[in-house]
């Protein structure tokens, strides 16, 4: 009885030891398995960011020849001794005033990480509130576009495409506080409503608008610039851990 007792807690022990010993290597391989998809999903995080980057890049150079645009009507027009500007380049800076963007990123990984609960994998826990950060920001600038394009269509387009006339108080009570959401207000150049009182040419104050929907679309994007350039640091030191 008593090498009976034996046999059986002998293989016991065996039994339990072949199990602890399966699920450890069960547990690393699910480990190594995780591991595998966040080195994936940061990688794809990475190229995604990238080509945020190209778009933004293009949107500001945009948005910079379009003020450039502004700029040039404005002087002509409210300069004693500005030079005329041959008809082409009038036609051009008209053309470039009617032109509008709206930003759209490229979110699929981040898409796809939320609606899989792939999240789970990416272990660093700032990263990833820095991500829903980017994103959240990403979703209230196309908003923003938007707004601004309905505006760039309802008060700047009438009427330097002379189809009908812009009202003055139209444009008074065009209201841009939609645009400044995460936005720093002092660093951007504004029209006031004083001038625009004061300023009774419709087609003036069709520009005037046009700058300050410019300035604050410039200030948005430079902003998710820098959050790109954060992130793409931040992701690329994770990756070098792995």
């Amino acid at each position: 009885m008593h090498k009976g007792f034996h046999k059986y807690l002998y293989e016991f022990i065996v039994v339990v030891a072949g199990i602890t010993i399966s699920l450890f290597f069960d547990g690393v391989a699910e480990d190594f398995k995780k591991g595998k998809q966040e080195k994936y999903y940061l990688q794809n995080l990475l190229s995604n960011l990238a080509d945020d980057s190209v778009k933004l890049y293009n949107a500001i150079n945009f948005i910079k020849e379009v003020d450039g645009s502004s700029t040039i009507l404005l002087k002509q027009n409210l300069e004693k001794h500005a030079s005329e500007i041959a008809e082409e380049e009038l036609a051009n800076c008209h053309t470039n005033l009617l032109m509008h963007t709206v930003f759209a990123s490229n979110n699929s990984v981040f898409e796809e990480l939320k609606s899989t609960g792939a999240f789970e994998t990416i272990k660093n826990k700032s990263l990833k509130n820095d991500l829903f950060r980017y994103y959240g920001n990403v979703n209230a600038t196309k908003e923003n576009d938007l707004s601004a394009d309905n505006t760039i269509v309802s008060y700047v387009y009438p009427y330097l495409n002379k189809q009908v006339q812009l009202s003055k108080m139209a444009v008074l009570t065009a209201n841009f506080s939609f645009m400044f959401k995460d936005v720093d207000k002092a660093k951007i150049d504004l029209p006031k409503f004083e001038a625009l009182l004061e300023n009774q040419n419709d087609y003036l104050n069709a520009i005037i608008v046009r700058k300050g929907i410019n300035s604050a679309q410039l200030s948005m994007y430079q902003n998710l610039m820098k959050k790109i350039t954060s992130l793409r640091n931040e992701i690329t030191q994770e990756l070098a851990k792995k």
